[in-house]
């Protein structure tokens, strides 16, 4: 089958960590094409070019936000609007084009929005079904807006079926239109760690590992202020190891030298796939300390290398840790509870979580659910190749 995703976040690359979720598109492009599909891939053009893999077309989109995605742009600026509208017009057109060429017989749109703008209109001009999948932003945020609702009630109602990789976005979407909306969860496949690595230094701290955006929704933030109160002698137990990329990032430098936790938190740049899966095997918790969340791909990745957690009550993180016991959880927003889950976390064996944890890691597997989605649409037959 001729299938087309549709997305404004994709990898330039096997190892590009900056595209985010784009990382978990791909590896379910991948499961496509080894089931047999041809896959075409429509999406915002933030990269200066993009290595494709074997059976996957990417096809970028005129795109004048630079290598900001979507999610992070700021709709204040009157700059930011002309950004979306030049991309939607110029992505509908494009899809309804590409649709007609490759003759694509079903676009899956992620996420709701934008994607699912554009996989409207090409089912509009050429009657070819779309599915469209919420990631969790692209509703909370877009409800907010003028007539935000209205684009997603229309979205929503016209797909043929539609997802939610949370069971409260689940509801959130479900209470927008009386379309049915399935839980599907978003995940990817790590690389196995390299055998025989030298544990982190010092060797005798335990380490907490935070990947993800450095926005305020992430909450990257909150972790350096809890890291602040934490006792001395208890900090000096403590190490923190920060990977990502955002708007905070220069804030958070900032934050580590006014509360002189220089020694104690690093906050980098992006990491990619291997070394994080190094990271993971070495370090003792992740901690997710997100605002605004639905089930990040952090949580998966934790759980399929079997690290502990220390997360947020935000979307459906909490329940998950809770139900498996695979660690601990705060209120959102809140520094000084995560504070205290963190001298707990220093005061405990992590290896009380590790069951729970490889118990988690079983709601998520790609195969799976790129399985379910194709069983949805009639295709769960399809050949292994």
């Amino acid at each position: 089958m001729r299938i087309q995703i549709i997305t404004s976040s994709y990898p330039s690359h096997h190892a590009d960590a900056t595209s985010a979720a784009g990382l978990f598109i791909r590896d379910f492009a991948l499961e496509l094409v080894r089931r047999g599909h041809s896959v075409i891939v429509i999406t915002a053009g933030r990269k200066k070019s993009y290595q494709g893999d074997q059976g996957i077309t990417i096809i970028p989109v005129s795109w004048l936000g630079g290598d900001r995605e979507l999610a992070s742009l700021s709709f204040i600026n009157p700059l930011n609007w002309l950004v979306t509208i030049h991309f939607l017009w110029n992505g509908c057109n494009k899809a309804a084009k590409i649709t007609r060429q490759y003759g694509v017989e079903r676009s899956l749109c992620m996420w709701i929005v934008p994607a699912g703008i554009l996989g409207w209109w090409a089912k509009r001009k050429t009657k070819s079904p779309y599915d469209a999948w919420a990631l969790g932003s692209d509703i909370w945020r877009i409800r907010k807006l003028p007539f935000g609702s209205w684009v997603l009630r229309k979205i929503i109602l016209n797909a043929d079926h539609v997802y939610a990789d949370g069971l409260r976005l689940q509801s959130d979407v479900q209470s927008i239109s009386p379309k049915v909306c399935q839980f599907l969860p978003s995940s990817r496949r790590l690389p196995q760690p390299v055998p025989n690595l030298a544990p982190l230094e010092p060797s005798d701290c335990i380490h907490f590992l935070f990947v993800g955006r450095y926005h305020s929704n992430k909450g990257p933030d909150i972790l350096i202020d809890a890291a602040a109160k934490l006792p001395p002698p208890l900090l000096e137990k403590t190490r923190f190891h920060m990977f990502g990329y955002g708007v905070l990032r220069d804030e958070l430098h900032s934050k580590v030298r006014r509360h002189r936790l220089n020694r104690y938190v690093l906050v980098r740049e992006v990491i990619e796939a291997q070394e994080l899966s190094n990271y993971l095997s070495r370090c003792d918790y992740v901690v997710i300390p997100s605002r605004v969340e639905s089930v990040p791909v952090a949580l998966s990745d934790a759980a399929q290398i079997s690290v502990p957690l220390i997360v947020s009550d935000a979307g459906d993180m909490g329940d998950l840790v809770r139900d498996y016991n695979a660690g601990f959880v705060f209120r959102k927003g809140n520094s000084t509870e995560l504070a205290e889950k963190l001298m707990e976390a220093v005061r405990s064996d992590p290896s009380i979580f590790h069951r729970g944890v490889r118990s988690l890691s079983t709601k998520f597997d790609i195969s799976e659910t790129c399985g379910s989605w194709l069983n949805d649409i009639g295709l769960i037959n399809t050949k292994l190749v």
